[in-house]
């Protein structure tokens, strides 16, 4: 089975960019369902719709929502939903970053935390450890940290997905959100020296960064990722 049709979740800053420009270097691939802030990089015809929920963040819970308005998207035979998630300690680090840069005030920051950072990261690690099915039996969980840093990983994803042309990851920076929190377009064209498994240490003495671990994150996180780079708890 050749998966022509892919659904790609992903909250912001997870890695969902890059991921999706991997993806659509294969010829097999007819269509993407992405986020709505990446529409802007890839053909209207490859990229047939979007659905993202508040501060986007794509909910996995929406997904319900999306059959109903999209019925012969979600019967489809060669459709497969895809979803990815980032180790916390790096990825927190990389919102961060962000937000700072956009010059959100501390006490925004931990709002945003609270209500969709901290509960969206849960969401996804426990439909990846199978504690939810928020979708269907079938659904492909893709590592970014494997992703990003083995290659016998990609190579087992475009098995999974039927796919015969799977190319090298892109080497450049996909620009949408001004490309890396931390880098931005520094690294353009050579994408793959970005330190992105590094980005927690700009942040390990930082009570902020801190505040959103909690002890199930933590477990999730060890047992999704391996050991943790940092005790934070």
């Amino acid at each position: 089975m050749t998966y022509k049709h892919i659904y790609l979740f992903g909250m912001g800053r997870v890695g969902s960019n890059i991921v999706a420009q991997w993806l659509s270097l294969c010829h097999e691939i007819r269509h993407m369902y992405i986020d709505r802030a990446l529409r802007a990089y890839f053909s209207p015809k490859f990229v047939k719709a979007s659905l993202v929920g508040k501060q986007n963040i794509a909910s996995l819970t929406r997904f319900a929502k999306m059959c109903e308005s999209r019925p012969s998207f979600c019967k489809r035979d060669d459709r497969i939903i895809v979803y990815l998630l980032r180790d916390p300690y790096n990825w927190w680090a990389s919102v961060l970053q962000r937000w700072r840069k956009k010059g959100l005030t501390r006490g925004k920051r931990r709002i945003m935390c609270d209500k969709y950072i901290r509960p969206g990261f849960k969401q996804y690690a426990r439909q990846a450890l199978g504690d939810a099915n928020y979708l269907p039996d079938g659904s492909m969980f893709i590592s970014y940290n494997e992703w990003f840093s083995d290659g016998i990983y990609r190579l087992t994803l475009c098995e999974f997905l039927g796919l015969t042309d799977c190319k090298p990851p892109p080497s450049f920076v996909p620009q949408q959100n001004q490309g890396s929190s931390f880098d931005k377009s520094k690294f353009n064209y050579r994408a793959r020296k970005m330190r992105v498994m590094e980005r927690w240490r700009e942040f390990e003495n930082s009570n902020e960064y801190r505040y959103f671990f909690d002890s199930e994150i933590v477990e999730m996180s060890k047992q999704l990722f391996g050991p943790p780079p940092l005790d934070v708890l």
